[in-house]
């Protein structure tokens, strides 16, 4: 199994919350499940979210941080995953990357 970030993350109006987002890549004939554990922060300002479990077959996460130290704006930031896994694997590194926020 392999996730990573969708390169442009969502943001509330107010800058509060984060929409986190990624593609679920799982091997043929793989069998599983896992948790995605996200992170974004835009300098002093990160959100944190967790996903519940997702079987083999699902094709994309999804979560909603709380801002944290402030609030987010459109621009570049920095993005941080990991897969949990519960029921097969192992999962595939997942780098972190820069991710794009807008409203």
């Amino acid at each position: 199994m392999l996730s990573r970030f969708n390169p442009t993350q969502k943001i509330s109006s107010d800058g509060a919350k984060v929409f986190m987002k990624g593609p679920i890549k799982w091997d043929p004939g793989e069998k599983g499940r896992c948790k995605i554990e996200a992170t974004i922060t835009q300098g002093s300002v990160s959100a944190k979210c967790d996903t519940g479990s997702y079987n083999e077959g699902k094709t994309e996460w999804d979560c909603t941080g709380d801002a944290q130290g402030g609030t987010f704006q459109p621009g570049n930031a920095d993005s941080h995953g990991e897969i949990i896994v519960e029921e097969g694997g192992p999962a595939q590194d997942w780098p972190d990357k820069a991710v794009q926020l807008q409203h």
